[in-house]
């Protein structure tokens, strides 16, 4: 069950996270839309066509989504929203849209898509490790990528959409 506010309150969307569909391109619907903007909000973005609700085959939408289940180790590694990409995308939108930290997730990707909350978590629960991991995962980016045109020490460039 979808819990974010931008996700769970699309009934096709539940519906995906239940396993009663898949979302696949060519689709044109308000779902598509939502998870688009959740896709943009974790860092996948979409310069060309935006948030335009159309997920059509060989888009931005399908490269957006291939691109985020890569980084995540989601398989299959293909353009399509199906139970555990939902369900994925769910949680990441969850942590944001949560002023309250109810919800602090586990995994470090996801604690640094706000870094400050991360902080501020790990203040309000006495909890130190949180913001280790944050800086754990920016220290191993940058030993990966030091030939890479981004590292953590460096502004994103303009326009990029991560």
């Amino acid at each position: 069950m979808l819990t974010s506010i931008l996700l769970g309150s699309s009934t096709d969307l539940q519906a995906v996270a239940s396993g009663q569909r898949r979302m696949v391109a060519p689709e044109t619907s308000d779902a598509v839309a939502r998870v688009q903007a959740a896709l943009v909000a974790v860092g996948y973005g979409m310069p060309t066509t935006d948030i335009d609700g159309i997920f059509s085959v060989g888009g931005e939408t399908g490269a957006a989504i291939r691109a985020y289940k890569a980084d995540r180790g989601l398989v299959p590694n293909n353009p399509v929203v199906g139970v555990g990409t939902a369900n994925a995308l769910d949680a990441e939108i969850r942590y944001l849209e949560d002023d309250s930290l109810a919800f602090v997730p586990d995994k470090p990707g996801t604690l640094a898509l706000d870094p400050y909350k991360a902080g501020r978590a790990e203040l309000a629960l006495f909890e130190p490790s949180i913001g280790q991991k944050v800086l754990d995962l920016f220290e191993l980016r940058d030993r990966i990528c030091s030939g890479c045109r981004w590292s953590s020490a460096q502004s994103l460039p303009s326009g990029s959409g991560k």
